[in-house]
């Protein structure tokens, strides 16, 4: 009774601090601060009210909705700030970690998952490439629409900067991991059609680094455990 009390305070509290901030984005729609604190707020609440709305716990579907649209007003949020903060990606890095955060977790969700990628259209594809090694890390991630956008977002980078992709993807391609490494395959591909010989001379100077930086006992070692 405590807990549903201390919820239903907060959820007013919450309410009442992004109803504020939301018309300050209606103000001036151009305001990339007003969407960063707008975005924070949502942001927030989704972290606190996350442990109320398990889907494991019983009559708590009007609660998974709600976290739901708490969710997806931050996405939306976190994209306009993102793209509305100007040249400087290094200023918008920290949202565009939240935007991760949010879309690998709740990714499954068909309305979140279209929201990140309509954000594509209005974000500089140089803000993602700060988070190449974030976004190849998941590049396994179970929730098949997340992988399919994800893949999608990945060739465009490649696309744009085949230069920042190159030797991250290089890696990728040698994992032990089928997966990964289809997928890296198909990035290199890519990159390949605009910038053959560039591709072919980084992919040959990446996997010299990484046969530099492994030692012989360590090959070893890693063949008789395979």
């Amino acid at each position: 009774e405590m807990k549903e009390r201390e919820k239903n305070l907060n959820d007013i509290e919450f309410k009442k601090i992004i109803s504020y901030f939301k018309k300050a984005t209606e103000l001036d729609e151009t305001d990339n601060l007003a969407w960063h604190h707008y975005a924070l707020a949502n942001y927030e609440a989704c972290k606190h009210f996350e442990s109320f709305a398990s889907p494991s716990k019983k009559g708590n579907h009007h609660l998974v909705k709600e976290y739901v649209m708490y969710v997806m007003f931050a996405v939306k949020g976190l994209i306009q700030s993102i793209s509305l903060g100007g040249r400087d990606v290094t200023k918008t890095l920290q949202d565009t970690l939240r935007l991760l955060k949010l879309w690998f977790k709740h990714g499954s969700v068909e309305e979140i998952d279209n929201q990140v990628k309509n954000g594509f259209d209005i974000i500089g594809v140089e803000v993602w490439t700060q988070v190449i090694p974030q976004l190849l890390a998941r590049i396994d991630i179970n929730a098949a629409k997340v992988k399919k956008t994800m893949v999608h977002l990945l060739k465009i980078i490649c696309d744009t900067y085949p230069q920042a992709m190159i030797y991250p993807v290089s890696v990728l391609s040698q994992s032990n991991t089928d997966n990964k490494k289809q997928v890296a395959d198909e990035l290199i591909e890519i990159m390949r059609k605009n910038q053959k010989e560039l591709i072919n001379q980084a992919l040959f100077i990446s996997k010299e680094l990484v046969r530099a930086a492994v030692l012989m006992n360590e090959s070893w070692c890693e063949a008789l455990e395979e």
